[in-house]
């Protein structure tokens, strides 16, 4: 039976995204229309986008490159384990860093997703163009996904230090979290789920499970890939 439900493209949605600034909740979209999901499925995941930022006292929060670096390369090792697990094959991107040639398409799927969490009810819908540049992986579904979290420098933390023992409260930002994953059907290029746990805003961002960033964290960093992975549909 042919679906009556209305698809959007990439740009019908720049006005829809403006609904979604501010929301701090984590949301799991998932379309009701999708393709049903193949006995054997592929996926090709897309190097993620991860920000580990410190703390500062007098300052803007700086970033750590280096510890980005780690920690991303963590998170698709444990992507990809958890993957595996499900009996999915991965298919390698290639690269460690997302290409000039595919910039386009993590911008178009990023305005989807944040739409998604704004209105459950569409179909959001790549591009033809972008079908056309990944079809050359012959993959069944491609992920994308992005992380942030914070840490504190030395002056933070004795600061948050003084602070708690002064007033009570805990201050500190450390362990702050915010990540976002997409699932893209490549047959016909519909989003076919997301899960998005916003880092700002007033009460915005996981707390309160530690850094991943800091550390061998092995066992939190599968936990938190499980909790990322929520409600997936394969």
């Amino acid at each position: 039976m042919i679906s009556r439900k209305k698809t959007f493209n990439f740009s019908s949605l720049l006005v829809v995204i403006l609904c979604s600034v501010g929301c701090t909740t984590s949301q799991i979209y998932q379309s009701s229309t999708s393709m049903a999901v193949p006995l054997s499925s592929s996926i090709l995941i897309f190097p993620i986008d991860v920000q580990v930022v410190e703390d500062q006292v007098l300052s803007s929060a700086e970033a750590l490159a280096d510890e980005s670096k780690g920690l991303a390369t963590k998170l698709m090792v444990s992507f990809e384990d958890y993957l595996f697990d499900k009996g999915v094959e991965v298919v390698s991107y290639g690269y460690d860093s997302i290409q000039d040639q595919h910039m386009s398409i993590i911008n178009q799927a990023a305005i989807m997703r944040e739409a998604a969490t704004s209105s459950s009810s569409r179909n959001y819908v790549l591009d033809s163009g972008s079908l056309s540049l990944l079809s050359k992986y012959d993959a069944t579904y491609v992920l994308f996904s992005d992380y942030k979290e914070v840490t504190d420098s030395n002056a933070r933390k004795a600061v948050d230090l003084i602070l708690t023992l002064a007033t009570g409260t805990y201050t500190s930002n450390a362990g702050k979290k915010g990540y976002s994953l997409s699932l893209f059907d490549l047959r016909d290029g519909q989003l076919a789920w997301s899960y998005t746990q916003p880092f700002g805003g007033a009460g915005g961002g996981e707390v309160g499970s530690g850094t991943l960033s800091v550390g061998d964290n092995e066992r939190l960093i599968k936990s938190t890939t499980e909790k990322m992975f929520s409600n997936f549909p394969l």
